[in-house]
C-alpha cells in the first residue's frame, strides 16, 4: 500500500486513561491504514475494531509506526477525530435556493462548505441529495446497510427536481429511494418547499410518492425555503405567507391521519410553518418521538413543555432578576408569551424583556439561529445582562459572522450570556443568577 497524504484521520481528543493513550497513541497522531488499506473514513475504522483485531498504520511526527490491537467487543478506541471522513463529498447540484450560494463573504469557513457525503449522513445525520453517488458508492453503502440515512428530497416530480437542483441526475429520486428500500435501509427526508412551485399539488405528489415506501420512511420533515438578501445572480423565489404556511399545515395534518393508526405520525411540518401560519404549536404527540428535531420540527413545543415543567420551582426564589433576551422576528410572540409566563410565576420578581433582532442576512431572514454578533450591536446601552440562545453559535462558541460572544459583550459594553436553548436551560441559568 502507497501512503498518501489524502488518507487517513486526524486525532483531536484521547479520552484519559483509554486504548489509545496506553498504547502510545498521542493527539494529532494520525491513523492512516487499518488493516493494510487506506483509512478514508470512520466507517472503515469501526467496522475493523468491531472484529476485535485491527492492524492500525500510524503516523506521529517522528516516524509511521503498525499497532496491531486487539479489542474485547465491549472496548473502544478512546479517540475522537477533528472528521469522520479524510475528504468530503461535495455536491454537485446548483439548487435555485441553496442557503451557502445565498451566504456574503466573511462569514465562518465552514459555512461555505457545500458537502453531499452519504458517509457523513449515516455517521452525522448530515442531509445528502443522492445526486452525486457513483456505482462504488451505491455499491458499498448498499453492502454495508447504513440506515438510515437523511434525505434531502424537496420533490418527488422528476423533471421539476432536476429544474430546482440543476442537475439531470435529480429526476432519480423515486428510483434510488426504492433501491434503498429494497436493501433494507430506511431513511429520514426533508423537502424544502417552494411557494408557488413545490407547495399544493406537487406537496401532494411527493407526500403520497414517499408514503408508498412504506416501513423505509422513518420521518419526513417539511419546510419552507430559507431566503436571504444575498441573491444576486439565482433566479426569483418568493417567501411563505401566512396563507401558503396554512394550506401546507393542512396538507402535512391530513397525511399524518392516514399514518397515524399505525403508531407514528411520520410527516411533519416545521415549527417555521406554525408560526409563520400564526397557528398554535402542536401538542407533544405531534411529533411522537421528535426525529426531526434538530431540521426545526418539534423545538418549540420541546421548549414550552420543558419550560412549563420547572416554573413551579423557579418561583420557590426570593431573589430579584431584570433581564434582556435577544432572539428572532420569528420567536417573538412565543418568547413574550414564556416571559410572561415567568414573571406570573416569580411574582415579578424575574422580569425578562425580549427583543427581536434584524438579521444582517435580510428581512426574510427571521430565526435566531441565523442571527450574527454584529446584529446585537444596534442594541441600545442597557445596564442588563443580555441573554442570547445557544443556537446562535456553533459547536465551538462563534457566531455566523466570526464573532464571539465575548467580542460582542466588549462592543456593547454589558454582560453577553449564553444561555441553553430550551425551557429547562432557561429556568436553570435563571435559578443560578438568582442564587448568586
Amino acid at each position: 500500500m502507497e501512503l498518501n497524504a489524502k488518507y487517513g484521520l486526524k486525532i483531536a481528543h484521547l479520552t484519559p486513561g483509554g486504548i489509545a493513550q496506553q498504547v502510545g497513541i498521542r493527539e494529532d497522531d494520525i491513523i492512516l491504514a487499518v488493516n493494510s488499506e487506506p483509512l478514508w473514513d470512520l466507517i472503515s475504522l469501526e467496522l475493523a475494531l468491531a472484529s476485535g483485531q485491527a492492524l492500525l498504520t500510524i503516523q506521529s511526527p517522528e516516524e509511521i509506526w503498525e499497532l496491531d490491537l486487539q479489542l474485547d467487543p465491549d472496548e473502544t478506541l478512546g479517540v475522537t477525530f477533528q472528521r469522520a471522513v479524510s475528504s468530503v463529498h461535495l455536491c454537485q447540484n446548483n439548487c435555485s435556493f441553496c442557503f451557502v450560494s445565498q451566504m456574503p463573504k466573511g462569514l465562518r469557513r465552514d459555512l461555505y462548505v457545500r458537502d453531499d457525503d452519504w458517509r457523513l449522513s449515516f455517521l452525522q445525520g448530515n442531509y445528502i441529495t443522492l445526486t452525486n453517488l457513483k456505482a462504488p458508492d451505491w455499491e458499498r453503502l448498499l453492502s454495508l446497510g447504513t440506515s438510515p440515512l437523511y434525505i434531502s428530497i424537496h420533490t418527488t416530480n422528476p423533471r421539476l427536481r432536476c429544474q430546482l437542483m440543476g442537475n439531470p441526475r435529480a429526476g432519480e429520486i423515486m428510483e434510488q429511494l426504492q433501491t434503498l428500500a429494497k436493501a433494507g435501509i430506511s431513511f429520514h427526508g426533508q423537502l424544502v418547499l417552494v411557494p408557488g412551485l413545490t407547495d399544493g399539488v406537487e406537496l401532494e405528489r411527493s407526500l403520497g410518492d414517499l408514503a408508498s415506501l412504506g416501513s423505509a420512511l422513518n420521518s419526513l420533515a417539511v419546510v419552507p425555503v430559507g431566503l436571504t438578501a444575498f441573491r444576486e445572480g439565482l433566479p426569483s423565489v418568493p417567501a411563505f405567507g401566512s396563507d401558503e404556511a396554512l394550506a401546507v399545515l393542512a396538507q402535512v395534518d391530513l397525511w399524518q391521519a392516514k399514518f397515524r393508526p399505525g403508531g407514528l405520525g411520520i410527516f411533519y411540518a416545521s415549527d417555521e410553518f406554525f408560526l409563520l401560519a400564526g397557528q398554535r404549536i402542536a401538542p407533544r404527540e405531534y411529533y411522537d418521538d421528535f426525529p426531526q428535531l434538530e431540521n426545526g420540527v418539534g423545538m418549540v413545543r420541546l421548549f414550552l413543555d420543558d419550560l412549563e415543567a420547572e416554573l413551579e420551582g423557579l418561583g420557590a426564589f426570593s431573589g430579584k432578576l431584570d433581564l434582556q433576551l435577544a432572539t428572532g422576528k420569528l420567536a417573538l410572540p412565543i418568547l413574550t408569551q414564556v416571559a410572561g409566563q415567568i414573571e406570573a410565576a416569580t411574582e415579578g420578581r424575574v422580569r425578562l424583556e425580549v427583543v427581536a433582532v434584524d438579521s444582517f442576512l435580510g428581512p426574510t431572514v427571521t430565526v435566531a439561529g441565523l442571527i450574527g454578533g454584529r446584529d446585537l450591536f444596534v442594541l441600545p446601552k442597557d445596564p442588563r445582562s443580555l441573554l442570547i440562545p445557544d443556537l446562535m453559535l456553533n459547536a465551538d462558541g462563534i457566531f455566523l459572522d466570526d464573532l464571539t460572544p465575548q467580542q460582542v459583550q466588549k462592543q456593547l459594553g454589558r454582560r453577553v450570556c449564553v444561555v441553553p436553548a430550551t425551557g429547562r436551560g432557561l429556568v436553570e441559568f435563571l435559578e443560578k443568577e438568582l442564587r448568586t
